[in-house]
C-alpha cells in the first residue's frame, strides 16, 4: 500500500473526502502494476481511471471552493490541480512508450502526487471553508 487514509486527510466535506479516499484507492493500485503477472493494459486502465477521477474530483472541489467564497490561494490551488493532471498525462505518455519501468520511482511519484497537494492546498482548504462557515 502506497498511501493509507488518515483522519488528517479529511477536508470536512463528505463528498471531497469520499473522492480523496477513491483517489488513494486508485493510487494504491499502482503498487501491483509492475508485478510480472500484470499486463500493460492493466496499468493503462489504472492511469486512465486516475486521470478521469482526478478531473471529476478537481471540478467538484473547485465548485465547492467557489461556493464557500474560498479566496486563500484559489488560483494557486487551481493551478496545482492542472499541474497534477499534467503529471498524470506525463505518466500515461511514459507508460505508453515504455519509459515507465521503475516501480519504486513510480511509487515515489504517486505518493508525492497526493501528499504534496494535500499538505500544500487541501489542508488549507479545510481550515478556510470551516472558518467561512463559522463566520456566516
Amino acid at each position: 500500500m502506497l498511501i493509507e487514509w488518515k483522519p488528517e486527510f479529511s477536508v470536512g466535506e463528505p463528498i471531497l473526502d469520499a473522492d480523496h479516499r477513491h483517489l488513494i484507492e486508485l493510487l494504491n493500485r499502482f503498487s501491483d502494476d509492475f508485478e510480472p503477472r500484470r499486463s500493460k493494459a492493466a496499468t493503462t486502465d489504472n492511469l486512465v481511471k486516475l486521470f478521469s477521477s482526478a478531473c471529476k474530483h478537481f471540478a467538484r472541489e473547485e465548485a465547492i471552493m467557489q461556493a464557500h467564497a474560498y479566496s486563500n490561494d484559489y488560483v494557486k490551488h487551481y493551478a496545482d490541480h492542472q499541474r497534477l493532471l499534467n503529471e498524470v498525462t506525463l505518466m500515461m505518455y511514459e507508460h505508453q512508450y515504455g519509459l515507465m519501468k521503475d516501480s519504486h520511482a513510480l511509487a515515489e511519484r504517486i505518493q508525492n502526487w497526493f501528499h504534496d497537494h494535500h499538505t500544500t492546498y487541501d489542508a488549507r482548504f479545510h481550515l478556510s471553508v470551516h472558518e467561512t462557515d463559522g463566520a456566516s
